[in-house]
């Protein structure tokens, strides 16, 4: 039972990952490591998912209620903090670790750029100066427009 919110690609996941803490035993609490897979009864998901950006990952709300997960779906079950940081534990954490690090540095590189806001133009003209026959159907009437200075709906830019 729980709330699993921000669960990327919520109408289409085949599996839930979820961490759940074990708390049977006071002295000795667990961290569950789980799959929940999508044809399990139990579960809700809430469309709460309302932006302007990134609209493709719908990452709705999974409200769990009673959920139950077989066992050949548990991960790992391992000790609460440091005790369980196995290798699938930071195997996760080095995934999350590199790949944000890439993403503030390409951001750290554009913010860098010289040319600033007029880049977006630039790397266009290039890659219509670059381009060839292998462009999809009107990609080349788009290059010569925007090399002319013409948005696709015709108007200036």
């Amino acid at each position: 039972t729980g709330r699993k919110a921000f669960g990327s690609l919520s109408p289409v996941w085949t599996r839930l990952g979820g961490h759940a803490m074990d708390t049977s035993d006071p002295k000795a609490p667990k961290i569950v490591h789980f799959f929940l897979p999508r044809n399990a009864k139990g579960y809700t998901i809430k469309e709460t998912w309302d932006v302007m950006g990134m609209r493709a990952t719908r990452s709705d709300d999974t409200v769990l209620e009673g959920a139950f997960v077989p066992d050949k779906y548990i991960a790992r079950v391992v000790p609460a903090g440091a005790a369980g940081a196995d290798m699938f534990v930071l195997g996760f954490f080095t995934w999350a670790l590199v790949n944000f690090a890439n993403i503030y540095y390409a951001i750290g590189l554009r913010v860098a750029d010289p040319r600033g806001a007029n880049r977006a133009v630039e790397d266009e003209n290039v890659h219509c100066a670059n381009a060839t026959d292998d462009l999809p159907p009107g990609g080349a009437a788009r290059c010569r427009r925007a090399h002319d200075g013409a948005r696709d709906d015709g108007a200036a830019r």
